[in-house]
């Protein structure tokens, strides 16, 4: 979706407010991350209190689907995300104000499902786990060691030590 800065500016109210449907928001993760089932509750507030000059407030929800960090089971959560951008425009041109190079904004018009990504990337846990005590897969087989267990050999002996066991092994 795409929002213009220019019909913002130009409207009356000092403050406008937009509600987006779920119907209306085109936003995916990238594949290696996971994937979003549902975006909802959006709502973005423009604020001109200056001429020129644009504030955007963004709050939302999406439900997203990540694998297990160490067994690959789907993990569906609910993730709220929030941000603020602020955007200029100097000799009918407008900007933003981080020097990001995959900025949202592209001749005043702003891309809402860019934006939208990149808070809800912000939110993601660095590891998720099905549950505490996930056990994982077994690094020999593959097996989910949640669901049984394998019996494989798993003990990997420590490369400093080598030269150590190779001693203990000649007697």
């Amino acid at each position: 979706m795409r929002v213009s800065l220019f019909e913002i500016a130009e409207r009356e109210e000092q403050t406008v407010q937009m509600a987006l449907s779920a119907g209306e928001i085109g936003v995916s993760l990238p594949e290696q991350i996971g994937q979003v089932e549902s975006v909802e509750d959006v709502v973005l507030d423009f604020d001109r209190a200056w001429p020129h000059r644009i504030s955007l407030h963004t709050r939302g929800r999406a439900k997203v689907s990540i694998p297990c960090s160490r067994c690959l089971k789907d993990v569906e959560m609910t993730l709220p995300f929030a941000g603020e951008e602020t955007f200029f425009e100097a000799e009918g041109v407008w900007s933003g104000d981080s020097e990001d190079p995959t900025s949202t904004l592209s001749d005043g018009f702003l891309d809402v499902d860019e934006l939208l990504l990149g808070q809800l990337l912000l939110e993601i846990p660095s590891k998720v786990l099905c549950r505490k005590d996930c056990k994982g897969l077994c690094p020999v087989c593959g097996q989910d060691l949640n669901v049984a267990e394998c019996g494989c050999n798993r003990f990997v002996p420590d490369p400093r030590m080598q030269r150590l066991l190779d001693v203990f092994s000649e007697n």
